[in-house]
Formats: C-alpha cells, structure tokens, sequence
C-alpha cells in the first residue's frame, strides 16, 4: 500500500514521529493545526495512505477552509506520482492545487 505525507506548519503544530503508524489518536490536533494554516500542502506517493494514516480527510479540510473566507487557508496543494480522483477529477495528474479566489 502506498504511502501518503501531509505538509503543514501552524505555531505551535503537532508533530509526529516519523515511525507513527496510526495517526487516529491525534486526529483532533492534526485538524485543528489544518484549520490554523494559511496553506497546506500534500505530498502523495501513489494513494492516500492505508485506513492508520489515510491523508484524504486532511485535504478534504483543507478544501473547505481555504472555500471559506472566515478561514486563514490560502491555497492548497497535493503533490503525486498517480492518483485516484473521483470521477470528472484530474486523474494521474502530477500537481493539484486550489486557491482561494481561484
């Protein structure tokens, strides 16, 4: 299975040793640091990651704030080899990103 790593920085953001295998006991933290980002940027290797660290729920928070004007999120960015997109998705694309006011 493929691996997925997720880039953010916010002062005071949570981080996991790099051996972490299953990142659900600090999903609270991890959101709320997405939350605070002004821009979150994704690194794939060619999936998002098994069930332990699966990545998508951190993009698909990240979308949302950077949707919002209320949000500090500027853009988002995810990185990949080959992905999977739902379908009228950019598949097997390189570079995805989403701006705000894009």
């Amino acid at each position: 299975m493929g691996r997925g790593h997720a880039a953010w920085y916010s002062p005071g953001s949570v981080s996991l040793p790099a051996t972490t295998v299953d990142k659900r006991p600090f999903q609270a933290a991890i959101s709320e640091n997405v939350r605070a980002c002004r821009y979150y940027v994704q690194v794939l290797e060619d999936n998002w990651g098994p069930p332990e660290l699966n990545f998508e729920r951190e993009y698909a928070l990240a979308t949302q704030c950077v949707a919002d004007p209320a949000m500090p999120m500027q853009a988002v960015a995810v990185l990949s080899r080959s992905l999977s997109y739902p379908p009228g998705g950019p598949a097997n694309c390189g570079v995805q990103a989403t701006a705000r006011g894009a």
